[in-house]
């Protein structure tokens, strides 16, 4: 049972939107599950949509919102929500900031190399070793989700759309090998710290959806496309779940998401880098009313969403293309 889109790709506010958007069925409120783990079957929500690396920050935005409902006669109703204000991010040194601040580095370390080369005269070879002092800011977002509860019984369909702006900060530690031509010809090691001040454009992020949903069955599926910077990248899911008794429930969902070829192949990565694709099946059991336990495998092919270890040692030790992940677990709810 899944409610699409808790809120925007970045799922603000997603307890308040499951009280505020509301599915009904027979007369009844039903909360918005995909935040909520023992309403759901799977373990990990598709991550082609819903990164767990971001959760840090993105779980609610400080700002305005207006919402409500309009009845459609015939053609059913309709939810919506506009929002703005700005996000706050309590600690940029690990997760998905780790990823962009790691990212920046190792992307100027050829820069840096020429221009240290070009300033000395000698030969030189710059290695990423370190950021300190991560400033990461939002100075606004603003957005909004539209949702239609079709006259089809189940049927439910969505679209998200948000834009936003990014500020980050910090100090960038590089190691450098100097050839200065010296007559034992050994190298000389040296340091330098350069300042990072950066502000990105997030051009969008929108999202479209479809949700069925009847008494034992519930199908859904999403898309993404975002452009952040001049970056571009897109994901989708398929998913499809079975409530097979009361304290038995099965879930199988295909997960795909992609990133700009181009910019992978200019890094020396090999393409399987580009993309992740990942085919998951759960299975979830009831064990009181109270205990539940599941067990999650994932199939997958791509590394596009893995953690980094750092350029260097991706192109001479890549990650495997295919692998997978055995996840269990058990909840205690009341």
């Amino acid at each position: 049972m899944y409610c699409l889109f808790p809120n925007m790709r970045f799922k603000t506010l997603p307890a308040l939107v499951s009280r505020l958007f509301p599915k009904k069925e027979s007369g009844k409120s039903r909360p918005c599950v995909l935040v909520v783990d023992f309403l759901r079957t799977n373990i990990f929500l598709p991550q082609s949509i819903y990164n767990e690396k971001m959760r840090d920050f993105i779980l609610a935005y400080e700002g305005i919102g207006a919402y409500g409902n309009v009845t459609l006669g015939g053609l059913g109703e309709a939810d919506y929500h506009v929002f703005g204000g700005t996000l706050n991010v309590p600690d940029p040194t690990r997760g998905f900031w780790k990823d962009v601040y790691d990212g920046a580095g190792e992307s100027l370390e050829g820069e840096i190399g020429q221009l240290l080369s070009d300033e000395t005269g000698f030969p030189t070879t710059a290695s990423f070793d370190e950021i300190r002092d991560e400033v990461v800011s939002f100075p606004w977002i603003y957005g909004g989700a539209l949702y239609w509860q079709t006259p089809m019984t189940g049927l439910r369909l969505g679209a998200t759309g948000m834009q936003s702006r990014f500020h980050i900060q910090g100090k960038l530690r590089y190691d450098l090998l100097v050839d200065t031509g010296a007559p034992s010809g050994r190298p000389e090691y040296r340091s330098i710290v350069f300042e990072l001040d950066d502000t990105t454009e997030i051009d969008h992020i929108a999202t479209f959806g479809a949700e069925y949903l009847s008494d034992r069955w519930n199908l859904a599926a999403e898309y993404v496309h975002e452009k952040i910077g001049s970056e571009s990248s897109y994901g989708w899911y398929v998913q499809a779940g079975w409530q097979v008794g009361n304290r038995l429930a099965l879930a199988a969902y295909y997960s795909d998401a992609r990133v700009d070829e181009d910019e992978v192949a200019a890094l020396g990565l090999p393409d399987y880098y580009s993309w992740q694709k990942d085919l998951s099946l759960s299975l979830r059991i009831d064990l009181t009313d109270h205990w539940l336990f599941k067990v999650e495998q994932h199939v997958i092919d791509g590394v596009t969403m893995a953690q980094r270890r750092g350029l260097a040692e991706e192109l001479s030790d890549p990650l495997q293309k295919s692998w997978g992940m055995l996840a269990a677990k058990v909840t205690f709810h009341f």
